[in-house]
């Protein structure tokens, strides 16, 4: 498939052609490779991990596997200009606890605790990566200064979650987390203490949350709508869109977020887009539409918009982000499907934070000047919270030469037959046998029986 050309020094970047995968049906997620049950991956690959992260941990000492560098993953790919570079994943204690080993990992006094089960969000927040995790309906902590994989501290009494299936940061450090098993939007402080529910029984649906300002912006997935609460008052304060596949009107709303201007980013899963909508719910631009090309969407969940306005899309069918500019052309996709490092299996989440970059700064490659940090989460497989930084190149990216071919390397002479020395001429070339004489010549080439023999 040729890919579509774009401005500036974006290109159409992703692992070879473009393709969509099926969504895994329940006998794929029992069967390992989409398990989200620690008990059911296959144990050769469950060595192989814990293994990899052992020997890195212990290579770079107490500094702890999450400060191990990648290998070189970037997105645009050379010879392209890149943008993006893989950093890192969190899927188990592994990743993070410097005294993990790998007996902890496989049989781990509480396997429910030593991994993720089936994550849906991420947020990069102060040296912590929150990840709401529905499969253990919890929200747990991979916190990089104390190298520890820990729940949360306010997911008890009254800020149990259920089924978090998006999260967001405000302005101020307070995260919010839609809570479809709660139906509610639930809010903690900068130290992880519960401080509120927003909703209540059967007033909405929740399945993404967005914050601006003093509004809190919630997807309804049964109604339809984005309903926007009011952060001090906790009441509803108006209902955005209705069902209906017209622009202004919104399908199966699965994930929102807001642009640098205000607008709303909304993914619609029924609609197979993403729509720009005001704060009045006027429709500005809709990016995408059913197809299997790049540009349109199969399943489209998280979305997520940079500070200049790029719109980040994650398709849970194509396994895959898909960015845009602020214009709705494509400008380079990345992940793929697949279990490497920097490859993504059925994700959902999405998250742009510009915290910690002195963190994650350390094992980026020093020519790419860090911007801010994307989190994207893969629902199975065995690298759940994958993280790329985005930023400036800031050094040649043409490909290296491809490698001369190697020379043969000469026969060497045999012992009793030295070449000549160089102060001696070379011999004389061998004469070239003389022909044999004509009565002893050889026969010329048969042409076949003549006719007079082919009678006979």
């Amino acid at each position: 498939m040729q890919q579509p050309t774009t401005p500036d020094s974006y290109r159409i970047a992703g692992k070879g052609a473009w393709r969509r995968m099926p969504i895994p049906s329940n006998s794929d997620r029992n069967s390992g490779q989409f398990s989200g049950r620690l008990g059911r991956w296959p144990v050769a690959q469950l060595l192989a991990l814990a293994m990899t992260a052992v020997v890195a941990a212990g290579a770079l000492g107490c500094s702890g596997p999450a400060l191990r560098k990648p290998a070189l993953r970037l997105y645009p790919p050379l010879p392209n200009k890149p943008r993006m570079q893989f950093l890192a994943s969190f899927s188990t204690a592994v990743d993070v606890e410097q005294n993990s080993t790998v007996e902890d990992f496989l049989v781990g006094k509480d396997p429910s605790v030593a991994a993720l089960r089936k994550p849906t969000c991420a947020v990069i927040v102060q040296d912590r990566v929150l990840v709401g995790d529905i499969g253990a309906h919890a929200l747990v902590v991979f916190d990089l200064k104390t190298s520890q994989f820990r729940p949360m501290r306010g997911d008890s009494g009254e800020g149990k979650v259920k089924q978090p299936v998006q999260m967001t940061v405000a302005d101020d450090g307070t995260l919010y987390v839609a809570d479809a098993g709660r139906g509610q939007v639930l809010a903690y402080d900068q130290n992880e203490n519960f401080l509120q529910a927003y909703g209540t029984e059967g007033q909405v649906k929740p399945v993404g949350v967005a914050v601006h300002r003093d509004s809190i912006y919630v997807c309804d997935r049964d109604r339809h709508q984005v309903v926007v609460f009011d952060r001090r008052t906790s009441l509803v304060m108006k209902r955005i869109g209705a069902e209906g596949t017209e622009p202004g009107k919104l399908y199966i709303p699965t994930a929102v977020a807001v642009g640098p201007d205000g607008d709303l980013y909304v993914a619609e899963t029924g609609n197979f887009r993403v729509q720009r909508l005001r704060q009045d719910g006027t429709s500005v631009r809709v990016y995408g539409g059913l197809g299997d090309t790049p540009g349109t969407f199969t399943r489209p969940r998280g979305v997520a918009v940079d500070p200049a306005g790029r719109l980040f899309v994650v398709d849970a069918a194509f396994e895959n982000v898909q960015v845009f500019d602020p214009e709705g052309r494509l400008l380079m996709f990345f992940g793929g499907p697949g279990n490497v490092p920097g490859e993504l299996v059925l994700p959902a989440g999405i998250d742009i934070s510009r915290t910690s970059l002195d963190h994650f700064g350390r094992i980026a490659d020093p020519r790419l000047k860090l911007e801010y940090l994307v989190s994207v989460v893969s629902q199975y497989g065995p690298n759940r919270v994958s993280i790329f930084g985005f930023g400036d190149w800031q050094g040649p990216y043409q490909a290296p030469p491809a490698p001369a071919p190697a020379k043969a390397a000469p026969t060497a002479p045999p012992v009793d037959k030295a070449p000549p020395a160089a102060d001696k001429p070379a011999p004389p070339p061998a004469e070239k046998p003389a022909p044999p004489p004509a009565d002893k010549a050889a026969p010329p080439p048969s042409k076949g029986p003549s006719a007079k023999e082919r009678k006979g």
